[in-house]
């Protein structure tokens, strides 16, 4: 090799080496504790950097007990129930992050992930709860009429801070079939909503 590739190679490597690149590779499968292979090296070079979730920084290729610590600190980071495996809610905001970056600041361009949409109903009120994969605003549309649109519906919009968990209680409503939607949008401005659903 000439000398002058064999500095290009070295300076490439160098820079490289100095300015890692952000992760865009994708998760497809759940994992846990005894879960091995390339999706776990992929989450443990994820978590690793951010020292605070993953402080040991291992890529092993193994998930275990020091892995499982740290899928727990995301979790509780993201408000998702800390359980310590990569479950399906997990593995969206893991790749939500790791493919866009997003991160709810102001350089984020991704809408929360809506799940876990619940409904309650309790007589005449119905609690709608739902989370998602990043600090955003609680809004729920209703209507008894279909199709349900903006303009023909009700809404809630309590005035609470951006959070991950949210719940809202409708209430007067009358013994007849109701369809609701909820929204939430983020710091940064990103907004999604669900499809529209019976309430009761």
């Amino acid at each position: 090799m000439k000398p002058e590739y064999k500095i290009a190679l070295f300076t490439f490597l160098f820079i490289a080496l100095l300015f890692p690149q952000k992760s865009n590779a994708a998760l497809f499968v759940e994992m846990e504790v005894g879960s091995s292979g390339d999706s776990v090296v992929e989450l443990q070079q994820y978590l690793a950097l951010d020292p605070s979730i993953y402080p040991e920084g291992l890529v092993t290729g193994y998930f275990g007990s020091l892995t499982r610590s740290a899928v727990m600190r995301f979790q509780a980071r993201y408000e998702i129930s800390q359980v310590g495996r990569v479950g399906p809610i997990t593995l969206a905001v893991l790749n939500e992050l790791m493919i866009g970056g997003g991160t709810g600041g102001s350089d984020d361009e991704y809408a929360p992930i809506i799940s876990d949409v619940k409904v309650t109903n309790t007589g005449s009120m119905a609690l709608v709860s739902w989370k998602t994969s990043e600090a955003a605003t609680t809004k729920v549309y209703y209507t008894p009429r279909y199709p349900l649109t903006y303009e023909t519906s009700l809404v809630l919009n309590p005035p609470i801070d951006y959070i991950g968990n949210h719940s809202i209680l409708i209430p007067n409503l009358e013994n007849r079939t109701y369809f609701y939607i909820v929204e939430s949008e983020d710091i940064a401005g990103n907004v999604s909503v669900t499809t529209p659903k019976v309430l009761r």
